[in-house]
């Protein structure tokens, strides 16, 4: 009779949800936190979410940039982001309706409706960018245990599926503090592949020498030309929009959020350092996702295939982070317009292994797709941790701002418009 209760409870509330109605979505937000995320839970979601291929193109950026200019941009980009992210959080933090806001509600309550669907909108395209590009990125890593590529394979499909199955009951939590497991599992092997690229680094440095393919490291110090071409990519080493207001939410102790972020950014900051110094140091320009970890290191040919299964398995686990706010926008769905439990398990199931056949499919025979989600990403990125953050902001503390404050909002807001436009850029140039 209890659990008849909950589930007639649980179905009011999303069915009132979906009408907008404020004391509703009171009531189904309350509901959500019920069981939060603890600040490890929390932390190892946002560094699972920052952590993937990213750094990995840091060699070439250093290479290509040189190693101060990448340093300058890294630091001042990291910074940038965590100054926007806590301009989102103080006013996440100071809407005091009883309510665990995300950015999607919050901008809905402060800018109106169309703008909480709008921000929905530019958060799913971001996040099916992301999704779609670990994909590719895992077909990658996996090519070389198999020994030939699995683009337009049936191997492909394969691979792909084998790992879908053994993801696929994580991805029914409703809960993402759940998927803390999958991200502490995910970040060990992330960081597991960064440091054999550190310490295979240094065995070539000790025994070959710096390379010198491209220049050398020290002649190689700072190139201004390459700024539009690698700003944007050092601006999306740290981007974990998409994900970030869904954690806050689910936070016990949401005042520990900021301590969170600047310790994420800290981390990542030095990752970014250490990985792109050295491997440029010790490789020089060859460097693409895959080739970086598995084509140098033929000294750890057999430890390298091991590597890459546990690397794609911590991919798998950012698809299902970035795929979190998805699946859980269609369960209330499923939860307002059906009413027998086994048939909602059913539609749930089956959209998630409808969402994942069609990312397969699109990641296996048409990978070039990377190349216009680069382009999203670099625009929609930007507008979820840049022009969405300053503008709530700016709207909720009107008249309450310094002019000083101000002005560092604007110059963030241009600074982070120029790297996504950077992004942009250097895209279209490379592949048109």
């Amino acid at each position: 009779m209890e659990n008849k209760n909950l589930r007639n409870s649980e179905k009011e509330i999303n069915r009132t949800l979906l009408s907008g109605d404020k004391s509703d979505i009171e009531s189904f937000q309350n509901k959500e936190v019920s069981t939060g995320s603890t600040v490890w839970q929390a932390t190892v979601n946002i560094c699972k979410c920052g952590l993937g291929s990213t750094l990995l193109f840091m060699p070439q950026t250093f290479a290509a940039a040189g190693w101060l200019e990448s340093i300058l941009l890294l630091f001042l980009t990291g910074i940038m982001c965590l100054y926007s992210w806590g301009l989102l959080i103080k006013v996440l933090d100071n809407m005091n309706d009883g309510i665990s806001h995300t950015l999607q509600t919050a901008a809905g309550k402060i800018l109106g409706k169309k703008f909480e669907i709008l921000a929905e909108a530019v958060t799913i395209i971001f996040n099916l960018g992301s999704i779609l590009g670990y994909m590719i990125f895992i077909l990658t890593a996996l090519s070389s245990v198999f020994g030939d590529s699995l683009d337009s394979s049936y191997k492909g499909y394969v691979v792909l599926s084998i790992l879908v199955i053994i993801y696929f009951p994580f991805s029914m939590y409703r809960h993402i503090e759940k998927l803390s497991y999958i991200s502490s599992f995910g970040v060990f092997a992330c960081n597991l592949a960064f440091i054999t690229i550190i310490i295979d680094s240094i065995y070539v440095l000790c025994t070959d020498g710096i390379a010198t393919s491209g220049g050398s490291v020290g002649t190689n110090i700072i190139n201004f030309g390459q700024v539009p071409f690698y700003f944007g990519v050092i601006m999306f080493a740290y981007d974990i929009n998409g994900v970030i207001t869904d954690v806050h939410s689910s936070m016990i102790e949401k005042e520990k959020f900021g301590m969170i972020l600047q310790r994420y950014i800290i981390f990542m900051f030095s990752m970014a350092v250490v990985i792109g110094g050295i491997a440029y140091m010790a490789f020089g320009l060859p460097l693409n996702d895959g080739d970086l970890i598995f084509t140098f290191m033929d000294n750890l040919s057999h430890y390298i295939d091991v590597l890459n299964v546990l690397y794609s398995l911590a991919l798998l686990g950012s698809f299902l982070l970035f795929a979190f706010p998805m699946f859980k926008r269609f369960d209330q769905l499923c939860d307002h317009f059906i009413e027998n439990n086994p048939i909602k398990f059913v539609s749930r199931s089956s959209f998630r292994l409808f969402f994942y056949a069609i990312i397969m499919t699109l990641a296996i025979s048409w990978p070039k797709i990377l190349d216009v989600l680069n382009l999203l990403g670099s625009i929609f990125s930007v507008t979820l941790g840049f022009v969405f953050p300053i503008t709530l902001y700016q709207v909720f503390f009107k008249g309450k701002i310094p002019l000083y404050t101000q002005i560092i909002n604007f110059t963030i807001l241009t600074l982070g418009i120029v790297g996504g436009a950077s992004g942009v850029y250097s895209t279209i140039s490379s592949n048109f």
